[in-house]
């Protein structure tokens, strides 16, 4: 479909879509709050983040772009985000603690980190090539907070480090993550958004705010572990997905 081509009106009776609204506002702030908690990694609760925000991230995205777009955006997201890593892992330059993650848990956390930044990208913008560029600055904006955050944490780590949070140890000993790491956060936001189709006329007008109340709760996992020289180029990022997801309105 082409960017300009017309789409199936949404109609929601109005009380269903206050309802709708409350529930992708309610379903956000769970999601937000349990990565802001300081959760011992394999509990139950810390288990439970990445599907509460692949849940909200596809209500998000649905609401906007409807039910198919969203299950095109899971099935991009998750099989081009694990087979990055499954080249990474082969190559020797990514290693997973656990590596059976990468049977189940992989392409669901890359389904659910990309349901937020598609969602923001296809709010208002129609343009593809717009759309593409925020979905891959918002995506990369949660990547430069959630990766140090798992580095820190022992789940993952880089052999060899890298120049990007070098402060941080892996349960290697290795220190920081190669800048070029991100490339693959950048291909798996434009794959997704791409995938997600034009927004739907009648969709809701607002910027949806899981993107934003994840982005707060990584910022403060960050600040509280004290990991330095990763908020700035973070919030770069995020700046320029907010300003790309504006798009339509400022034409």
């Amino acid at each position: 479909m082409s960017a300009g081509a017309a789409t199936t009106p949404i109609r929601v009776h109005p009380r269903a879509a206050r309802g709708a609204e409350a529930l992708e506002h309610g379903l956000a702030l769970c999601a937000a709050a349990l990565i802001a908690l300081p959760l011992p990694v394999g509990t139950p609760l810390r288990r439970a983040t990445i599907p509460l925000i692949l849940l909200a991230g596809a209500l998000a995205l649905g609401r906007r772009s409807g039910a198919l777009a969203a299950l095109r955006v899971a099935a991009v997201a998750g099989a081009v985000g694990l087979a990055l890593e499954v080249v990474a892992v082969a190559a020797g330059t990514f290693q997973h603690r656990d590596a059976a993650v990468l049977r189940f848990w992989v392409p669901l956390a890359w389904a659910a980190f990309a349901f937020p930044a598609v969602a923001l990208a296809a709010a208002r913008t129609r343009s593809r090539a717009v759309r593409s560029a925020c979905g891959s600055a918002a995506l990369v904006s949660l990547a430069l907070l959630w990766d140090p955050l798992g580095l820190h944490a022992g789940a993952f780590t880089w052999p060899g480090g890298g120049s990007y949070a070098a402060g941080v140890v892996g349960f290697d000993g290795s220190r920081g993550i190669p800048a070029g790491s991100f490339s693959g956060w950048v291909i798996v936001g434009a794959c997704a958004a791409l995938a997600s189709g034009t927004p739907r006329e009648g969709a809701p007008a607002t910027l949806p705010p899981l993107h934003a109340l994840l982005f707060a709760a990584l910022a403060w996992r960050v600040l509280d572990a004290g990991i330095d020289g990763v908020l700035l180029p973070a919030a770069a990022a995020a700046a320029l997905a907010l300003l790309l997801a504006r798009w339509r309105r400022a034409r």
